[in-house]
């Protein structure tokens, strides 16, 4: 990662902290079908104690990188997270790396809450398994840059 990323990110997460809300751009595809690469979701910062089993939460990895799974539980002080497409529970992250909370979708002026599109996404593909969550995810990364070509 480059200084200027780096930087970028110390500054996003700091703003978070303060209570300001940050716009982040999904790009893995950890959390297929929920969260999709290339689309903004908005991220603000809740207290720890106030998150719930089931929460999406932006953490910062031992990389750097910041990174949005499913709040699982907390184990002592330490916080248990895991993607939606994933098989087992990330590494536990300590307080100080939690973020803030996905609170919903940016669809350009539109936001759509989390409540009313899980469910939907759950409808229609059901419990990813990883192999289909790949696949799905290419497919979708490849029709989002279709159609910025079609824009240019």
């Amino acid at each position: 990662m480059t200084d200027e990323r780096a930087l970028y990110l110390e500054l996003k997460g700091d703003l978070l902290r303060c209570g300001h809300e940050q716009i982040f751009k999904g790009r893995g595809l950890s959390m297929f079908p929920n969260l999709l690469p290339g689309f903004a979701y908005r991220v603000k910062y809740a207290p720890i104690g106030r998150l719930q089993a089931g929460d999406v939460v932006v953490i910062r990895g031992e990389d750097g990188v910041f990174m949005a799974h499913r709040f699982v539980r907390r184990d002592g002080h330490m916080l248990i997270t895991k993607g939606d497409a994933c098989s087992v529970e990330d590494t536990p992250h300590r307080p100080a790396a939690y973020l803030g909370r996905v609170e919903d979708r940016v669809l350009g002026p539109l936001r759509v809450r989390r409540s009313f599109i899980e469910p939907l996404m759950s409808l229609a593909f059901g419990r990813p398994d990883p192999p289909l969550c790949v696949s799905g995810a290419r497919w979708t990364v490849d029709l989002v840059r279709r159609l910025r070509k079609m824009r240019r």
